[in-house]
């Protein structure tokens, strides 16, 4: 297997294998085993019915095999993952979450159309409640090329699902390649800037820091170390916690006010790191040759 491949260009072969090495001394094998054939009965019946012409949903302008292909590999993690933690010996219980749990697409042949259960959610993957009855939320993400960055709107929707359900979120990434992971609370990217990510259309993104512990330290780690409650009264938590209240008291006026206001504030943040941008790329031309500080009609009697 192609190491260099990212996830999206893997077959689900390829996917597996990925996924077996990765989980392989991790639990039993025939647990591997039946999950990894259940994702098999659910990726072969996807393709069934994409070959008979169903439609199916679609994002980013990735052709609809690959994105419900890639909906498959992310389910299969999720649930591999969830195996996995539930030897950890702090934890109590974990559910599936966001309107897409059910891990499954439904088949409408009337119409010939392949929906997800439920419905793609933007919330966090899996809700933890801890044996100390803490409950969190986690947000998986995972790289197979060591490019670890996060989208500014995945932060977003955590962020709104932080102030929807009053439960801390952490972003916990996987190097699939080397089996390791990293941790960080929503307070590391309220602390650092986004950037304009030319390999997703100028979408912005944040760096992550690069996976360094081995995933077995997942099976002792205490999340609650992690946790933090103060960053509900984190503004930009607090702007969302403010819909939420509008929604809740069906204020109209003042959701489409909270709404827009949080919108202007993300247009203004990506007009300033444009901006930035330019004025770099600017300063690397002058650093290179101060000459072409001077005017047209200097480099014309230059020339």
């Amino acid at each position: 297997m192609n190491k260099l491949k990212s996830l999206r260009d893997m077959d689900l072969n390829e996917v597996t294998i990925l996924y077996r090495n990765l989980f392989e001394n991790m639990f039993q094998a025939d647990i591997f085993e039946k999950i990894s054939l259940s994702y098999q009965c659910k990726y072969n019946t996807f393709l069934e019915f994409k070959n008979k012409g169903y439609n199916s949903p679609t994002a980013m302008g990735r052709d609809k095999i690959a994105y419900g292909r890639n909906i498959i590999y992310g389910w299969f993690l999720e649930e591999l993952l969830a195996e996995f933690l539930q030897n950890n010996q702090f934890i109590k219980n974990i559910a599936f979450f966001g309107k897409d749990k059910n891990h499954d697409f439904v088949y409408f042949h009337n119409e010939k159309n392949i929906k997800i259960a439920g419905t793609k959610s933007a919330d966090p993957d899996i809700l933890i409640t801890l044996k100390s009855d803490v409950k969190f939320l986690v947000e998986i993400k995972t790289a197979a090329k060591n490019i670890f960055t996060v989208k500014d709107s995945n932060i977003q929707n955590l962020i709104n699902s932080t102030a929807q359900n009053d439960l801390s979120c952490i972003v916990l990434m996987l190097d699939l390649i080397n089996g390791r992971y990293e941790i960080q609370d929503l307070n590391f990217f309220f602390n650092k800037k986004p950037f304009s990510n030319t390999n997703l259309e100028g979408q912005l993104c944040y760096d992550f820091p690069t996976p360094s512990t081995p995933l077995s330290g997942l099976l002792t780690l205490d999340f609650e170390t992690f946790l933090d409650l103060s960053i509900l009264e984190h503004l930009q938590v607090k702007k969302f916690r403010l819909l939420k209240i509008a929604t809740e008291k069906n204020n109209k006026q003042m959701i489409k006010i909270i709404k827009d206001k949080i919108a202007l504030d993300k247009l203004t943040e990506k007009k300033e790191i444009d901006i930035k941008n330019y004025d770099e790329k600017i300063q690397e031309i002058i650093a290179k040759n101060i000459m072409v500080l001077k005017s047209w009609e200097e480099i014309e009697l230059l020339t």
